[in-house]
């Protein structure tokens, strides 16, 4: 866990209590409501009392009947109590939860993709939805709490006020509940943050099972993924087991604890009875007073463990909502320079899971306006470290990258990020139209300016092929279209941005010949304007680049032209007769 986290991490009653700031009003309503329905259930002692004791004498009759109408008025203000309570209650738990779910998601884009690199997204995703879930009971939970602890204090001033030493006995019996109470809350905490975690777990590996579901079934791994998915499954049920163990525990000893008081009242009352200290109506209305006040301690401790057990999902989520950014401007950010020129000097990266090796280690290097420049190697040597260092996406050891002769660390993130757009490997397409993905570089391009950067893509022309245009939905990923579609709508979207530096991370090492071509004559129109930099595994991509950089175990080993490298002789020419090679082995299996 990083500091930031260890930092957030929280889940204390005061933590919760603090979220119904802004809902306060309602939750008061609400709060109102559910303890009408409690009040008004405690005049029904004393109704049934004068019942009692009027009927037993003659002409109590028409008494009777006004008796039966209150207590059927009662009821009809209980009912709509109820039912305000119910509303008001789910009404503001649901807001409460959406707002922090926002928060959360709002805390975590503030995060760099760093971050994210050790941690899963099906984890997170759950901790939004089933924790944020479990979350919304807290309010009810709350509710009913506060308005049963009215109650219970009501509830004991009337025995006092009905049967003086009998409530003596029955208060013998309150320091019992609360030490079960107290044992059983850290308990149920903590098994609670267990089955959180345990149900995070699940979902975590059943995420990486459907973002991997092709190569899974490729490699025939479908019953070893089940299995490993089933063990998860089985750690819930074993964490659910001991939490529902303990539950079963506590509220037996509850009931046990309540049943007692009642075996007091009925031992001690009817000797009252007996001795007529206590009138029949007197001793009905202290039982039902009895019932009331253990139902009112058993409700609060009820309520108070399920709150103590929702702290963990609690924790969880302000865990993430807590996050301390790291992707943040500097305090007063620099105009952006006009220049597009990239200096990269001296610059050391070592990502925090291998601090020993660094991904990068002095590399010096320069993309000046109108040039395109390819950084080729082998994979791992710290290309792409490169691209996320010059996004700011990871934090360099030490060095500097300068654009326009400004360290990107005192430009604005989005003036940095609207400067420079990359198009990535594996392009990521959102499950919507092909025109809203372009358009997702820039939300308020117009129409000709999405079509004019699909015409600079070599996109425009397969779109307008199809059956509904820019309005075709690509599906999830992407799967409606090809490789090369993909990647020149991706390439698309980054052109409409009209940024200075243009970076393609291996876009073409899985293209056709054709889509690569497309993409590669969009690249030179590019760069003769601007400035791009290339990463590439096809070698032939880059052969007509400005200056190649050999990158190695996180070095710059050469720097050149294509022809001034093969005639060095040494490393990158030795990766063109790999490439070459593996290229003629390929064409010879291929022949009939």
């Amino acid at each position: 866990m990083s500091e930031s986290e260890r930092g957030a991490r929280r889940g204390s009653m005061r933590d919760m209590l603090a979220l119904y700031r802004d809902q306060l009003p309602l939750f008061a309503l609400g709060t109102f409501l559910t303890l009408l329905g409690r009040l008004v259930a405690m005049a029904f002692p004393a109704i049934v009392a004068a019942a009692v004791d009027w009927g037993l004498h003659e002409g109590g009759g028409q008494l009777l009947v006004w008796l039966s109408l209150s207590l059927l008025g009662l009821i009809v203000v209980r009912m709509l109590a109820t039912w305000g309570s119910g509303y008001y209650s789910g009404l503001v738990g649901v807001r409460i939860v959406n707002e922090m779910r926002e928060n959360i998601l709002t805390a975590i884009m503030g995060m760099t993709p760093d971050w994210l690199r050790d941690r899963s997204p099906g984890e997170l995703v759950g901790r939004l939805a089933a924790d944020g879930a479990t979350v919304i009971r807290i309010t009810p939970s709350l509710m009913v709490a506060i308005a049963d602890c009215v109650k219970l204090v009501v509830g004991i001033a009337l025995l006092f006020l009905t049967a003086l030493e009998l409530a003596g006995w029955v208060l013998g019996i309150v320091p019992i509940v609360l030490v079960v109470v107290q044992v059983a809350a850290s308990a149920l905490r903590r098994r609670g943050h267990e089955l959180r975690d345990a149900e995070g777990a699940a979902s975590a590996r059943a995420e990486a099972i459907l973002s991997t579901f092709w190569t899974v079934k490729a490699f025939g791994r479908e019953e070893a993924e089940r299995a490993a998915y089933a063990e998860r499954l089985d750690e819930v049920e074993r964490s659910l087991g001991r939490y529902a163990n303990l539950m079963g525990v506590y509220q037996g000893a509850l009931i046990g604890a309540s049943s007692l008081v009642v075996v007091v009242v009925v031992w001690a009352g009817g000797n009252g009875l007996a001795d007529g200290q206590l009138t029949p109506g007197t001793l009905v209305a202290f039982l039902m007073y009895t019932f009331l006040v253990t139902e009112a301690a058993s409700s609060i401790s009820t309520q108070w463990g399920q709150m103590s057990a929702a702290q963990g999902s609690m924790a969880r989520v302000l865990e993430l909502a807590g996050l301390t950014p790291d992707d943040v401007d500097p305090p007063t950010p620099r105009p952006l320079p006009e220049s597009g020129e990239i200096e990269v000097t001296d610059l050391t990266v070592a990502y925090p899971s291998n601090p020993e090796t660094p991904a990068l280690a002095g590399v010096s290097l320069r993309v000046s306006r109108g040039e395109m420049v390819a950084l080729v190697g082998r994979s791992g040597a710290g290309k792409s470290t490169l691209v996320s260092a010059l996004l700011r996406f990871t934090r360099p050891r030490s060095g500097q990258i300068r654009l326009g002769g400004v360290d990107i660390a005192e430009l604005g993130r989005r003036d940095l990020r609207d400067a420079i757009a990359v198009v990535p490997q594996e392009p990521v397409l959102f499950p919507t139209t092909i025109g809203e993905n372009i358009r997702h570089g820039r939300a308020d391009a117009s129409q000709a300016e999405v079509e004019e950067a699909a015409r600079r893509a070599h996109a425009h022309d397969f779109i307008v092929g199809l059956p509904q245009g820019y309005d075709t939905l690509v599906g999830q990923r992407g799967e409606k279209l090809s490789g090369g579609q993909r990647q020149r709508i991706a390439l698309a979207r980054a052109l409409v941005t009209r940024p200075r530096i243009l970076v393609l991370d291996e876009a073409t090492s899985s293209l056709d010949a054709e889509s690569e071509a497309g993409i590669q004559a969009a690249l030179e129109e590019f760069a003769r304007a601007h400035s791009a930099l290339v990463i590439a595994h096809r070698l032939n991509t880059v052969k007509h680049a400005d200056r190649i950089y050999v990158f190695d175990e996180g070095r710059i080993v050469e720097a050149g032209t294509h022809a001034k490298l093969l005639g060095l002789g040494r490393f990158y020419r030795r990766l063109v007769s790999m490439q070459l090679h593996g290229a003629e082995q390929s064409e010879a299996a291929t022949r009939p």
